[in-house]
C-alpha cells in the first residue's frame, strides 16, 4: 500500500481584508486542535486591485512571532510576482 502525507495550507482572500485575520485565527486554532495537518499561510487575489502584501505583514507577523500561540514560525507563502505592472511592490514584499 502506498505511503502519502496531506498538508493543508490555509488562504486568506486580499479583496476581503477582514478575511485574512479571520484565516489566520482559523490557522491558529486549525494548528492547535491538529497540529501536523496545517503548514501554513497564504494570500491570494489580483495583485493589481487588492492591497497590497505589505498592507497584511502586521498581522502574519504578529502570528508568526507569537511564541505562546500555535501559529508561532509558521510558514507564509506569498503569491507576488504575477503582474506587468512594475509599481506592484508585492514580490519585494514577500522577500
Amino acid at each position: 500500500m502506498p505511503y502519502f502525507e496531506l498538508s493543508l495550507i490555509i488562504t486568506g482572500l486580499k479583496i476581503m481584508p477582514g478575511h485574512i485575520n479571520k484565516m489566520l485565527q482559523h490557522l491558529k486554532e486549525g494548528r492547535e486542535r491538529y497540529p501536523d495537518l496545517l503548514s501554513g499561510f497564504d494570500m491570494v487575489n489580483e495583485e493589481e486591485y487588492n492591497p497590497s502584501i505589505a498592507s497584511f505583514m502586521p498581522q502574519i507577523l504578529a502570528a508568526q512571532l507569537d511564541e505562546g500561540a500555535s501559529t508561532f514560525g509558521m510558514c507564509t507563502f506569498c503569491h507576488a510576482g504575477e503582474t506587468h505592472n512594475k509599481t506592484v511592490t508585492n514580490l519585494h514584499a514577500s522577500i
